[in-house]
């Protein structure tokens, strides 16, 4: 759902998720679309004209927003927090990675 704001023109919007449910709604995305997976193992070499290139941006934009480089350190280990517990080893390892890699 957040990735819509890093790359709007390769996610769908989320209008509504209920986790408990296993629910998910989402903005209809008309033809002649293909579902990646599908595309990949039906498709064979045959990929659309801008396949890489929206692949990529899509990579791009949501792998740097979720990186160290685009967030502060406290921000950082928020996010990282949603899904390990020990922030305690990440706080460790950005001091590691500041004393070894300084900014210049």
């Amino acid at each position: 759902m957040i990735q819509r704001g890093w790359d709007n023109r390769h996610v769908p919007e989320v209008y509504h998720f209920n986790r408990k449910l296993s629910l998910f709604v989402m903005e209809y995305i008309p033809p002649p679309h293909t579902i990646l997976r599908k595309l990949l193992v039906d498709a064979g070499d045959i990929r659309p004209v801008t396949f890489a290139e929206d692949l990529s941006t899509f990579l791009a934009n949501t792998l740097f927003n979720t990186s160290a480089l685009a967030m502060s350190g406290g921000h950082f280990r928020e996010s990282v927090s949603k899904w390990s517990t020990n922030t305690a080893m990440c706080a460790l390892t950005e001091q590691v990675h500041i004393l070894y890699h300084p900014v210049n």
